[in-house]
């Protein structure tokens, strides 16, 4: 289907801003373009994050989005 693509990637942050706050993320994105019919033009994207973090604060984040993008047609 090449109207769908997908992704991962993982980043590694040692000793960015001291020994005790490194950190790893995760990104998993889903996303579909259309590329003709009704819904041409618009794009959908899912979107995972995790970032576990040693350190101050909250140590561990995930974040879910549903992401529906338009391109405008140009005159």
């Amino acid at each position: 289907m090449e109207d769908l693509s997908a992704y991962a990637l993982w980043v590694n942050g040692n000793g960015v801003m001291a020994p005790d706050y490194d950190n790893d993320e995760v990104d998993l994105n889903l996303q579909w373009t259309p590329k003709g019919g009704t819904l041409r033009g618009i794009s959908f994207r899912l979107r995972y994050a995790r970032v576990v973090q040693q350190g101050g604060g909250d140590p561990n984040i995930n974040d879910f989005r549903f992401i529906v993008n338009y391109d405008f047609p140009r005159p």
